[in-house]
């Protein structure tokens, strides 16, 4: 049952990894998340994903290089994830492997993990205007991850990671085109960051990250064009997508009386997008395109040795410009033309974002541990859309809030740890435009959300969702190499 967004309210959210992460991305569409990005470890997302005043030592590592985290020995780590939807494709299946050194003074990781993932297929028939993708094929992915830090004097570190992944497609993009018969991607993902700790003698602690995001895909779509002597015609179109994000990160950690904890963040992530792809489901092509996001967020926690309550607030605004530039002189009659790299379109985005994490963790025995959490995520966002062909301006507002139920269980063993985190995502689905004539166009996607991508779609109309939830299970083994 299709629902206006506008409507939709009082729901959590789902993001990939859920936390405020360094790198931040932006969607103007209620998309699903497959968790595709989700290929590090985690002792604390089962707790609602809370992080500004709550440590997770084996997911804070891989947010800032330079954190050495609790462990005091060196471990070898499986962390498997399986993502399932409440549809028949769209699976995401991931093995990470990787190995934590930790030295006296350095210390550093290796992982490396294989994916498997299925595309969502999508069809519809409504009003008569029919139309079906098929392209629910599968891909495989691989990623590469290194970092190794530094500590310097007796209360400061350093650190540096880099990580790479080839990729042979991104979930849910084969819908971003409902009318292709198949969608087929290629490109790569690269990132580095810096980062630096410094503890305080007050007890605060300091933590700034620096990061380079880069994101280069290929994506051959294919369209059926009817059929030449019995034979099917086949129309090849190639879209780039391409961007590039700069990021700092901020965030001070301070201890209170009475084991309370609280912390401040702040995020600003500059993003470029050399080229954004044609969408099928857009109303006007685009070229390149800009985009400023920034995240301040609060946490306070209680943190006891048998139980921790924590909670995050963030408010992220954001400002995106993306534009289509013309490829040839555009005759408009009696106005003056449009010459070729002019301005065809303008799109300015302007969003209001928020996001709540609320979490608990209840030790029951000496061995075992019990862990559950909300989160809430609001996008709001207005679209101004300038029309340089028609002379004409049009705004549209959309906003919506995902939710996520998350849970988890700890059990400490005398030769490895054992940690499951398991969540399910509601509020999201597979999205569709009602356009001003009545007719609808229906499509489907599902996409990393803070993970790795970002979808920076100008709708054609009024947002309509076929909800949807997805459920993931992530379990991580330790073994300590003593």
């Amino acid at each position: 049952m299709k629902h206006k967004i506008q409507k939709i309210m009082s729901v959590f959210i789902l993001m990939t990894g859920l936390t405020p992460a360094q790198y931040l991305a932006l969607k103007t569409v209620p998309v699903a998340t497959g968790n595709q990005f989700l290929i590090f470890p985690s002792q604390n997302s089962g707790m609602g994903f809370v992080s500004i005043a709550v440590d997770d030592p084996l997911a804070d590592p891989f947010r800032n290089p330079a954190k050495k985290g609790e462990n005091e020995t060196s471990f070898i780590y499986g962390t498997p994830v399986v993502a399932n939807p409440s549809t028949d494709d769209g699976q995401t299946n991931t093995i990470p492997l990787g190995y934590r050194y930790i030295g006296e003074n350095w210390y550093g990781t290796f992982s490396t993990a294989i994916q498997h993932i299925k595309d969502f297929g999508v069809s519809d028939n409504s009003r008569n205007n029919s139309f079906t993708n098929t392209s629910s094929g599968a891909h495989n992915n691989v990623f590469v991850y290194g970092s190794f830090g530094k500590s310097y004097l007796s209360d400061g570190f350093v650190g540096i990671s880099a990580l790479w992944a080839d990729l042979g497609g991104m979930q849910g993009v084969s819908l971003l085109y409902p009318r292709s018969s198949k969608v087929d991607q290629s490109g790569y993902l690269r990132e580095i960051r810096i980062g630096t700790v410094k503890n305080l003698k007050n007890g605060d602690t300091i933590e700034t990250v620096f990061l380079r995001h880069e994101v280069s895909m290929t994506h051959n779509v294919n369209y059926n064009g009817g059929r030449w002597w019995g034979q099917p015609i086949t129309r090849v179109e190639i879209n780039k997508d391409r961007t590039i994000t700069n990021g700092f990160h901020y965030k001070l950690k301070k201890p209170l009386q009475n084991n309370y904890t609280m912390g401040f963040l702040f995020n600003y992530n500059r993003k470029e997008h050399p080229k954004i792809p044609n969408y099928d489901i857009m109303n006007i092509p685009r070229d390149p395109g800009e985009t400023d996001i920034v995240n301040i967020g609060f946490g306070l926690a209680e943190i006891h040795e048998e139980a921790t309550i924590g909670i995050d607030f963030i408010y992220e605004p954001a400002w995106s410009h993306t534009w289509a530039e013309a490829d040839q002189n555009i005759n408009r009659g009696s106005d003056p033309p449009i010459y070729q790299g002019e301005k065809t379109i303008d799109n300015q985005f302007r969003f209001d974002n928020y996001l709540v994490n609320f979490g608990a963790r209840n030790k029951t025995n000496n061995n075992s541990e019990l862990l559950f959490g909300l989160s809430f995520y609001n996008v709001s966002y207005t679209l101004k859309q300038i029309d340089f062909i028609t002379n004409t301006i049009r705004y549209q507002d959309e906003s919506w809030t995902e939710k996520m139920i998350t849970w988890g269980i700890i059990k400490h063993y005398k030769k490895f740890n054992l940690y499951y985190n398991g969540n399910i995502s509601l509020g999201t689905g597979l999205p569709s435009t009602q356009w001003i004539d009545d007719r609808i166009t229906t499509f489907g996607m599902e996409t990393a959300f803070a993970g790795f991508t970002d979808f920076m779609v100008a709708p054609g109309g009024d947002l309509m969702l076929d909800e949807i939830y997805l459920i993931t299970h992530q379990l991580t083994i330790t073994i300590p190499i003593r």
